[in-house]
């Protein structure tokens, strides 16, 4: 953490994440739920949040985040083609309680790129919400 004043910093952070999505495909326009598929993909996150503690208990945090894409479990595609763009830049919002040395947070991310590697038409954003427990050594 980077403090500027008591209650106000930085928090960068590196966090690996898995998202796992559905998706549908349409056939004549209309959500096909013969053709789903389900897709992993592994990211390693780069957060830098602003972080405000109003009071000792809790803690605002708020920033971009950066995600690479490290791996996904298959393609979409049959011709085995990438289907996801290998970067996601998102934003971040959260909520951490400050027990002694225990750290309990909450956090929704969403993404505002599009990872869609295949063609313009669709636009795929990530939507996270994160949990974590942290421990202050």
């Amino acid at each position: 953490n980077l403090d500027f004043t008591k209650k106000l910093g930085i928090q960068p952070e590196l966090l690996w994440s898995q998202t796992k999505s559905t998706f549908v495909n349409n056939v004549n326009g209309l959500p096909s739920t013969l053709t789903t598929r389900d897709v992993s993909l592994n990211y390693l996150s780069i957060p830098l949040l602003l972080r405000w503690s109003p009071n000792k208990l809790i803690t605002l945090n708020a920033g971009p985040q950066y995600s690479i894409l490290m791996d996904q479990n298959k393609s979409l595609l049959q011709n085995g083609q990438q289907a996801f763009k290998t970067g996601d830049f998102a934003a971040v919002a959260g909520l951490q309680l400050n027990l002694q040395s225990l750290r309990i947070y909450g956090r929704y991310v969403a993404g505002m790129s599009n990872i869609n590697d295949v063609t313009n038409s669709d636009k795929w954003r990530n939507q996270q919400i994160q949990a974590g427990i942290g421990l202050k050594l």
